[in-house]
C-alpha cells in the first residue's frame, strides 16, 4: 500500500514538472529572438519612479511566476534567455487574469479614538 502511493505521488510529481517544463520552453527558436534575460529590461517601460525593471524580476517570473503565469525561457549553455513574444504573452496573460483583492493584513483592527477609551473608563468608575 505505502509503496503504491508512492507510485502514485512521484507520477503526480512528474506530471507537475513536466507541465512546469512545458510552460517554460514555449518559446519558439526558429522565429523568436532570443534575450538574454539581463538585457530583457531595456525592452520593458520603466516603473513610475523612472527606472528600469531590475532583471532580477525577471529571473523570478521565469522561475516563480506572477500571479499563477510563468514567463517562458530557454537556458542556452549558463545564460537564460526570453524573447520579445514570450515578454508580450506573459503580459497578455497577465492581463486577463483577475486582479487579486487588496484586504487588510490579518489581525489589525482600526485605531479607536482616546474618546472612547476615556467614556469606558469613566462608565467603569476609573
Amino acid at each position: 500500500m505505502l509503496l503504491r502511493a508512492r507510485r502514485i505521488l512521484l507520477s503526480v510529481l512528474c506530471g507537475i514538472a513536466a507541465a512546469h517544463w512545458r510552460a517554460q520552453s514555449m518559446i519558439d527558436l526558429a522565429t523568436e529572438t532570443l534575450v538574454p534575460i539581463p538585457e530583457a529590461p531595456k525592452l520593458l517601460p520603466p516603473k513610475r519612479s523612472g527606472k528600469l525593471l531590475h532583471a532580477s524580476a525577471i529571473y523570478r517570473w521565469t522561475s516563480k511566476g506572477l500571479r499563477g503565469h510563468i514567463l517562458e525561457s530557454v537556458q542556452v549553455g549558463n545564460v537564460r534567455y526570453t524573447s520579445l513574444p514570450a515578454l508580450h504573452r506573459f503580459f497578455s496573460n497577465l492581463a486577463r487574469s483577475p486582479q487579486p483583492a487588496v484586504t487588510a493584513p490579518p489581525g489589525r483592527q482600526p485605531r479607536r479614538s482616546n474618546d472612547a477609551d476615556e467614556k469606558e473608563l469613566i462608565a467603569a468608575g476609573g
